[in-house]
């Protein structure tokens, strides 16, 4: 059954990613969702949740932890989504003048 975390569990899951905490393989595949800490730091969704509720994460999907995480007012970060953005404001042709 898929464990919601309480802020405070998800800190620890920050606190042990930092440490390098690794209790399951990661997947040679890109990382596309992140969690944005308040100081800015990007912490991987799928596996900071998972340390957080010390179950695999690879058993559920980023929109189901995404959803079981929406009441604790988070920032997450797409990186696809933010070089979309970029890729399309650069086609666009608009310049910036400094």
């Amino acid at each position: 059954m898929m464990k919601t975390p309480t802020r405070s569990q998800l800190q620890r899951g920050m606190q042990r990613y930092l440490a390098g905490d690794r209790p399951w393989p990661e997947r040679a595949r890109a990382v596309d969702w992140f969690i944005a800490s308040k100081k800015g730091e990007l912490f991987p969704l799928k596996y900071t949740y998972g340390l957080a509720v010390d179950q695999r994460p690879a058993l559920y999907t980023t929109n189901q932890m995404k959803r079981r995480l929406k009441g604790l007012n988070l920032t997450f970060v797409s990186l696809k989504v933010s070089h979309s953005h970029d890729a399309d404001f650069q086609k666009s042709g608009v310049s910036i003048a400094g």
